[in-house]
């Protein structure tokens, strides 16, 4: 909350906090802000006796305490807590943004990884189908005789409709070739 950020205001300006005093001067100069709710945060939280110059809204060295003495309508009025804290919530809402759209990215990336493989693996399959599969005369006669047992002709005119889209055929080195009605990839 804005409160806790009060405190941090006494480290302004001192050696070893070099970094803190160039962030609070730089974000009270780019939001036109002053202290964390108010322009008198600095002079509560401090030992400063009024804001920096980072606090004028026409920025000379001394303008603050011009400023303070004569006209405080030359310092910005807002605090800088409620900024801080808008800043802060939308730069996680780009993060998530940055996040939503890296995800999105890499799913699309693996769906068409995902699409060209089984793309790859149909092709694959009709043609190693067209090809013919190499089975030994052993299997082949073995194969012969389970399809006559059953009735199902493995050739011609009368295979069984299930059948019609695949046709066998033994050559004579004991190969069965497959001939299927799809066309090539």
């Amino acid at each position: 909350d804005m409160i806790s950020l009060k405190p941090r205001l006494h480290n302004f300006g001192l050696q070893h906090h070099q970094w803190l005093t160039h962030t609070w001067n730089h974000f009270q100069t780019e939001f036109q802000c002053c202290g964390v709710i108010y322009f008198t945060d600095w002079l509560e939280m401090t030992d400063m006796e009024w804001p920096p110059d980072s606090c004028c809204t026409n920025q000379y060295p001394g303008c603050a305490r011009h400023a303070h003495f004569h006209d405080l309508s030359d310092l910005y009025q807002e605090g800088c807590g409620p900024k801080i804290y808008s800043f802060i919530r939308g730069t996680k809402q780009l993060h998530f943004l940055r996040f939503l759209g890296v995800s999105m990215g890499v799913a699309q990336i693996l769906a068409m990884a995902l699409t060209l493989t089984l793309l790859w693996a149909l092709c694959f399959g009709r043609r190693s189908a067209k090809l013919g599969s190499q089975m030994p005369p052993v299997l082949l006669d073995q194969h012969l005789e389970d399809v006559q047992q059953k009735g199902v002709p493995s050739v011609g005119p009368g295979a069984s409709e299930e059948h019609s889209s695949l046709r066998g055929s033994a050559s004579s080195h004991g190969h069965l070739h497959y001939e299927q009605s799809h066309e090539d990839c």
